[in-house]
Formats: C-alpha cells, structure tokens, sequence
C-alpha cells in the first residue's frame, strides 16, 4: 500500500535530476505527497491504472489543482531488466 513518485527536473546546468519518495496510501499520506509536488512546482502527474489502487490517489490529485493522466499500464511497463519500483517509476 504505497505510491512510489519520481519528479524529473531538469538544472540549471542543463542536466536531469531524478527525485524519488515513496508514500502511503492513507488520506495523510495522500496530503504529503501533494505538498512534495507542490514545493517542486508540479502541475503534470502521469500514474498508471493498476487494477482499483489509482483511483484514490487519482482523487486527491486532481482534488488538488494537479493535472493527472493515467496511461495504460502497458505502455509504460518497465522494460526488461528495470524490476523495483523505483525504476519503474521513473
């Protein structure tokens, strides 16, 4: 029961930068994670639909001013060799 959230940015410099956080799904957690996007200026938040689990996390998102997309899971599946949930989210 958690959402894993990896925000790319790109520096100054030119190069990216990958932030990873892990968040549980309780309504507390929901808020975090919402105030993790807001403090790095999110407005964009791809999730995939797996089974019932995004709709709660779908709510909160698009409850908060966010612009969600969900995405069939199988175009985004990670691809072979990239099997944690980090990577995968990234």
């Amino acid at each position: 029961m958690m959402v894993m959230v990896a925000i790319r940015k790109e520096t100054p410099e030119g190069n990216i930068q990958t932030l990873t956080r892990e968040f549980g799904t309780f309504r507390k957690d929901r808020e975090l994670m919402y105030q993790f996007l807001q403090q790095h200026q999110i407005d964009l938040v791809i999730m995939e639909s797996t089974g019932v689990y995004w709709k709660s996390i779908y709510a909160s998102i698009i409850g908060c001013n966010l612009n969600p997309w969900v995405v069939n899971a199988r175009h985004v599946k990670n691809v072979p060799g990239r099997k944690t949930d980090v990577l995968d989210s990234q």
